[in-house]
């Protein structure tokens, strides 16, 4: 009994103490065009020319399946036709959308050139706050940011996430985007930027001249020994 009073007892109020964030990395930067295509050219090798594959294949199999109906119809059956020219439409979309959307958000990022960003890294969130936006944020849409909801441009082209696992608004101080390193995030360590996604539908590009070198050693090995297999290095 008195072990378990002294495991249960109330010395400590019985409230649980949240451990507080450590900070890894702080720095300010400038968008970028050329970083923020490069960033988002590694999301869609990573994340969106899967998806195209898998949706290729069930395209293929349709396919292969509206002609064998269209070799064993009866003559002047049109259905097997009409499938077949579904599929060769939706194969032409699939392939064609990750390219439209790549020229869209190249074709914006011009507005965005310039505009300064504070970030700060801990090992429970990273926050990136607005410093000077040199003219309003405009948006494109990724079929792979958002299988079926419109993405709007934020920092450097990249997506701000409106969910709450992923932003908070703050109540006073400039814009921020505050990104909770839960499950729904994955962080993709590359040669000279971090590109932070979220949900595999939003992503945010922080270049890594923002910080020292010691800081960035330093969140690399901390996020990795957190996030574990969602932090991935190329």
């Amino acid at each position: 009994m008195g072990m378990l009073k002294e495991m249960f007892g109330d010395e400590g109020g019985g409230e649980f103490t949240k451990k507080p964030a450590e900070l890894l990395a702080k720095g300010s930067y400038k968008s970028n065009a050329e970083t923020v295509l490069s960033g988002y050219k590694t999301y869609q090798k990573k994340y969106v020319i899967k998806n195209v594959v898998l949706k290729m294949l069930l395209v293929i199999l349709a396919l292969v399946s509206s002609i064998m109906m269209l070799i064993t119809a009866e003559d002047g059956t049109v259905m097997p036709v009409v499938l077949i020219m579904i599929c060769v439409f939706c194969g032409v979309y699939f392939i064609n959308e990750p390219i439209n959307n790549r020229k869209k958000l190249k074709s914006g990022l011009s507005e965005l050139e310039g505009t300064e960003y504070d970030v700060e890294i801990t090992d429970q969130t990273i926050k990136i706050s607005t410093v000077s936006t040199l003219n309003d944020e405009t948006g494109g849409n990724d079929d792979d940011f958002n299988e079926e909801v419109s993405e709007e441009s934020d920092e450097n082209g990249e997506n701000e996430d409106t969910s709450e696992e992923s932003e908070e608004a703050e109540e006073q101080g400039p814009p921020a985007t505050i990104i909770h390193l839960d499950g729904a995030v994955d962080i993709i360590d590359k040669e000279d930027m971090f590109v932070i996604c979220v949900s595999k539908k939003y992503i945010f590009i922080v270049p890594k001249s923002t910080f020292t070198e010691e800081e960035v050693q330093r969140t690399r090995e901390r996020l990795a020994a957190v996030m574990g297999v969602r932090f991935i290095t190329i």
